[in-house]
């Protein structure tokens, strides 16, 4: 409704009034509405014609206005006291303010001449606007009241007289509405009258004087939208996380069914508060979720509605290993391949799924066309491509499936197996699973050769290209399975193999007592840059073989970083945000099998270059191994990398009184296909430094399969048929990475350097060759700068007092807060420079590691501090 203007002209009086019988009682003046023409707050006003005399006196005083003089009206109580500068024409005066105070002044006629006295009465008089221009009074047609017609409503018509009056309307004043402009159909009962879309006629009186004013102004009902029912969102889950993202205005069209003139707002919640943006995609926060609909039209009337979202899972699938068979006497590269040899590698123990395999990306995303179980390749190599399918939602996921028909007719293959020998009959059957929690080592001819191998999938092969070629080849768990399982047999001596022959060795792993045990392991495929996403891959595996296993993992981020979200989440896990990263809840994850999830953060720009960051995962839990409940990454901010590189979890720098015995590092060598075509193999090449203990060393993890051997200290992992996509084929996917840990010797001293480079072959092309990684053991970590305010940690480690010196610094005040490492703040103070410095006393504090946080009311910076 429009607001209206007003303007009031306060007048005040003072009459000398000459009377045997004294003055008049105050005349209580009451206010006066007037239009004003253009809105101004200014007018020419007749000042005897509205105020008369009798408009003021008191007539039942016996007094008419012959017994006083003329009134004279003045702008100031001064002037009106002394009766100097009056007003010249108050026919036509101008209000020079608003509101203005008018004095006026009416001296008696003494007809018996005796001066008696002179009295002053001061009042005022309110000059208001009358609008004269109303807006129209809208209402929404309730379409459920239960009448006969839309288009009517009941309307109130006594708020027009609130509009007119800018308020209530005073006592003095009537307004009474009528259907026409004559004024002769009278409206009896205007707080509820009932009318569809019209012209309403106002009278408005002034009851003092009788003034009158007209008006008009319009009823408009406005007939509401109404919503269409809507159908329910089902959208397959594309990474696994139970959320997705999805353009909310693709349901416009059904909700409005072809009305126009109505906008539609979404909501998440019942209230209608807080419409949803849908400029942006929108990703539901809850799985389902009800989404709450409002149509509404320009004037506001409305109609609601809801629907809701189900994002539904789709099926896991496991990369499986390519697919071989022996090419026959022909040699013509063509054979059968029994296909569903490969589903239980593929889909695992997933129930509810099927599991069909295609010619064609096309027929795989359409389901046509599946080929046969027992299939003729018609190519050497093929790729063929696998669909998975969630039966009851018809959900669905695609990999690839590489056949192989090899030449076996000049070489003999030995296939090794470690199996775990559930039913204990020593036979490796189709219902039981490899075992990889040990490794295999042979010698070939006796010559003293030890070849250490551990397989990601606990089968490797030995290619023997003569007859006469012998191999004795042995088994053995790793330490902390020794308790737990037993190996059958645990040596075979002087194996062979004839050319085109394939042979099978099986080492049967018997369980001795059941032992869980939850490993967790935190990789990266890229370091960490200012201004750049920095992903962490959190793997949670069970290396157990008997226990299906639940439980909590605790991510807790460096607080230099911006932690953005969790994303591949398996279904029925969950995850809940903390304050400084967030806890995984997971449940029945299968023996042997292991949960991948993504870590999105952000590295913020002013990161200095150099600054260490460092993430850790906890598994609270005590099982079979506390060693691998912990993951700690620590990595350097760089400005810019090579995709391929080699990296050490501590850093590069260990203080050495920390680093105990039992401890060991931990080595990523991370690969990426920066070329012009997939790669079929890739191989990496690392040389142990003499430092390092070979006989400790264990591979943890891997991004695809592959067979590890060592020979003396020369370590070599090879991805045969690995077909890693190039960067620009499919980036998120060309990349891989290998995860091992090694001990160093004993006797490693303070400056001791450990240096460690790899070697990475893409097919035959020349090495790649990673940055040579130095891990050095210090007494104290170095002193740490920010470059912005030039600042020196000292000591660090430090038990006692910490000393922060600026070189150059302007602000005499300095914020400090120090955290632990689940990022609870232990310390906070605010800091006055003295010659520069701050000192921190720490003394208080825990052994171990902290974040400091330094604030200088510009910027933050974080630095890590260790307390001994």
């Amino acid at each position: 409704m429009k607001q209206l203007l007003l303007f009031s002209l306060f007048i005040s009086f003072s009459i000398s009034i000459y009377s045997q019988q004294g003055p008049p009682p105050p005349c209580g003046i009451t206010s006066v509405y007037i239009c004003d023409d253009n809105d101004d707050g200014f007018k020419e006003l007749n000042l005897r014609g509205l105020f008369p005399f009798t408009s003021f006196c008191a007539a039942s005083q016996g007094e008419v206005e012959t017994d006083y003089h003329t009134i004279s009206y003045y702008e100031t109580q001064d002037d009106m006291n002394n009766e100097t500068n009056a007003i010249i024409n108050p026919e036509a005066y101008t209000n020079i303010s608003n509101p203005q105070v008018i004095y006026f002044r009416a001296n008696a006629i003494n007809s018996g001449g005796n001066f008696e006295s002179l009295t002053s009465y001061d009042d005022f008089v309110e000059i208001k606007r009358l609008s004269t221009t109303i807006s129209p009074l809208e209402v929404c047609d309730d379409l459920s009241d239960g009448d006969d017609t839309n288009g009517y409503a009941i309307f109130d018509l006594t708020q027009i007289g609130v509009s007119i009056f800018c308020g209530s309307v005073p006592s003095n004043y009537s307004v009474s509405y009528y259907k026409d402009k004559a004024q002769t159909d009278l409206i009896v009962n205007p707080t509820a009258y009932y009318s569809n879309t019209q012209t309403i006629h106002a009278r408005v009186e002034y009851l003092d004087t009788g003034y009158v004013e007209t008006t008009s102004f319009e009823l408009i009902v406005w007939i509401p939208p109404t919503m269409n029912s809507v159908s329910s969102v089902l959208v397959c889950d594309d990474d696994s996380d139970g959320f997705i993202e999805f353009d909310l205005t693709n349901k416009d069209s059904e909700i409005l069914n072809g009305q126009v003139g109505s906008e539609v707002l979404y909501y998440e919640d019942s209230s209608f508060t807080n419409p949803i943006d849908k400029n942006t995609l929108y990703q539901n926060i809850t799985n389902p979720q009800t989404i709450y609909v409002r149509v509404e039209n320009s004037f506001g009337c409305f109609d609601t509605g809801e629907f809701s979202i189900s994002v539904l899972p789709i099926p896991q699938i496991n990369q499986p290993t390519p697919l071989e068979v022996c090419d026959d006497i022909s040699g013509d590269g063509v054979e059968t391949f029994d296909l569903n040899s490969k589903n239980t590698e593929i889909i695992g123990t997933q129930t509810g799924v099927s599991i069909s395999y295609y010619s064609t990306l096309f027929d795989a995303e359409v389901d046509i066309n599946p080929l046969p179980s027992s299939f003729t390749n018609y190519a050497n190599p093929l790729t063929i491509y696998v669909r998975v399918q969630n039966d009851p939602t018809g959900c669905f996921a695609i990999t690839t499936l590489d056949l192989y028909v090899k030449d076996c007719s000049n070489s003999g293959v030995i296939e090794v197996n470690a199996f775990y020998d559930e039913d204990t009959n020593g036979t490796f059957e189709n219902d039981e699973n490899l075992f990889v929690n040990g490794l295999f080592t042979y010698e070939m001819n006796n010559d003293g050769i030890q070849y250490v191998v551990s397989s990601s999938t606990g089968s490797f092969e030995i290619i023997s290209d003569d007859d006469n070629n012998t191999y004795d080849i042995s088994y053995s768990l790793y330490d902390e399975y020794l308790d737990c399982y037993n190996i059958t047999t645990d040596l075979y001596e002087d194996v062979s193999a004839t050319n085109g022959n394939l042979v099978t060795y099986n080492f049967p792993i018997t369980k001795v007592q059941d032992c869980g045990d939850i490993a967790i392991y935190l990789v990266s495929y890229v370091p960490p840059r200012p201004g750049f996403d920095y992903v962490n891959y959190l793997v949670i595996k069970n290396k157990g073989l008997e226990t299906v296993a639940s439980g909590s993992v605790e991510f807790v981020h460096d607080p230099l970083v911006t932690f953005n979200n969790v994303t591949y989440i398996d279904a029925g896990n969950s995850v809940v945000n903390t304050a400084t990263g967030f806890t995984l809840d997971f449940i029945n994850l299968a023996p042997n099998q292991q949960e991948t999830v993504l870590i999105n953060m952000n590295v913020p720009v002013p990161t200095s270059l150099g600054a260490l960051l460092t993430n850790t995962a906890t598994y609270s839990v005590t099982d079979l191994s506390a060693e691998n409940n912990t993951s700690v990454l620590s990595e350097t901010v760089i400005g810019s990398y090579d995709p391929n590189d080699i990296a050490e979890s501590h850093g590069p720098e260990i203080i050495h009184s920390d680093f105990e015995a039992t401890d060991y590092l931990y080595y990523t060598v991370r690969f990426q296909n920066v070329g012009t075509a997939d790669a079929i193999n890739v191989s990496i090449d690392n040389t142990l430094d003499s430092r390092l203990d070979k006989s400790t060393i264990q591979m943890l993890l891997s991004s695809h399969a592959n067979v590890f051997t060592r020979v003396d200290s020369q370590l070599n992992w090879k991805f045969d048929n690995i077909h890693l996509p190039s960067e620009d084929m499919d980036e998120p996917n060309s990349h891989g990475y290998v995860y091992y840990k090694i001990k160093p010797l004993t006797g490693y001293s303070v400056g001791d350097i450990i240096p460690n480079t790899a070697e990475i072959y893409f097919d035959f092309n020349p090495a790649v060759v990673t940055n040579t990684f130095q891990t050095e053991f210090v007494t104290t970590l170095s002193n740490e700068k920010i470059s912005d305010s030039e600042f020196v940690l000292f000591p660090n480690p430090a038990n006692n007092l910490v000393e922060l010196k600026f070189n150059k610094y302007s602000s005499n005040s300095i914020e400090t807060r120090i955290y632990n490492i689940q990022g609870k703040m232990i310390l906070s103070n605010k800091n006055q420079l003295q010659n520069k410095a701050v000192q921190l006393n720490v003394s208080s504090l825990k052994s171990g590691l902290y974040f400091l946080k330094v604030n200088d009311g510009v910027n933050e910076f974080t630095r890590k501090l260790m307390v001994k």
